[in-house]
Formats: C-alpha cells, structure tokens, sequence
C-alpha cells in the first residue's frame, strides 16, 4: 500500500533518508522557509535570503523539494503569524552574526563582513574623522597666546 502525501509533505522513509543538515544549514533553510511564507515565492524567497538572481532559481529548487524544508514550511503555515519586537530582532540578527563570525569555515571576507554589522549594531564604530576649517572653507591657521602674569599683590581689604 502506497502512503498518500498530505500538502507536498515527504513520507516518513523520505525524510529518514534524507541527510542530516548542519546548523548553519538549518539557518539558512529556516531563513528560506521564512522569506517564502511572505509571498509562497520560491525564487523571490532564495534571493531575499541572499542568492544572487542567476542562482536563486537553481537554489530554490534544490531547497523546495528538501524534505526538511517541506516540513518546516507545513509546519509554519499553520502557525499564526508573530511580529517580532525591535529587541527580538536584534537578538535574532546578533545570533546570525556571532555565527558566521566563529564559523571557521566561513570565507574570511564574510567574517569581516559579520563582525562589522556586528559593531555598528552596538555602535562600536571609531569616531569618524571631521575636519575643522574656517570662513568660506580657509584652512584654519595656528593661533600664539600671549599669556602675562601679574606678580603684583592683590588689594587686600
């Protein structure tokens, strides 16, 4: 007897068989999962996550037809949906960053890339540089202050 699908989701000696995705490979699906439940759009969904439009369809492809995908949109459809507080996604950002900055086998440019979104989320920054000038844009010049001491005594009363 053949076991009938229920909404595109994979049987159960499908998902068993399917291989064991890695955490940064959950995130990334999960932020799949999430940016296709706005518009049911697989490939706008692939190239808000961060695909660039030449593979975005080829990724969304691939991604749709992961039973771990399948389950988790499923799952999520049914779930109302919750708006995220300002503090929630800053949290959720913050994670995301942390991870690609620890993740040793990240390309060094993402990891320099992570930790400098991760500093202008906590205003790390070094101040930025301003230069001063005078009227109509002249250079300022150095000023001499001529200081004179009075050593003559004070008035007293």
């Amino acid at each position: 007897m053949e076991e009938t699908k229920l909404n595109n989701t994979p049987s159960w000696e499908e998902a068993m068989m399917a291989p064991e995705l890695t955490l940064r490979e959950k995130d990334l699906r999960d932020r799949f999962v999430t940016e296709y439940l706005k518009d049911s759009n697989y490939v706008t969904a692939a190239i808000r996550v961060g695909f660039g439009p030449s593979f975005a369809a080829e990724y969304a492809t691939k991604f749709s037809a992961e039973p771990y995908v399948q389950q988790q949109i499923a799952a999520r459809k049914n779930e109302p949906a919750k708006q995220l507080t300002d503090d929630e996604r800053k949290k959720l950002v913050e994670a995301h960053l942390i991870r690609i900055f620890t993740d040793e086998k990240a390309p060094y440019s993402s990891q320099v890339a992570a930790l400098s979104k991760f500093q202008d989320l906590h205003g790390m920054n070094a101040p930025t540089k301003k230069e001063l000038s005078g009227p109509g844009g002249t250079p300022l010049m150095p000023t001499t202050l001529q200081v004179v001491f009075d050593d003559s005594p004070d008035d007293e009363q």
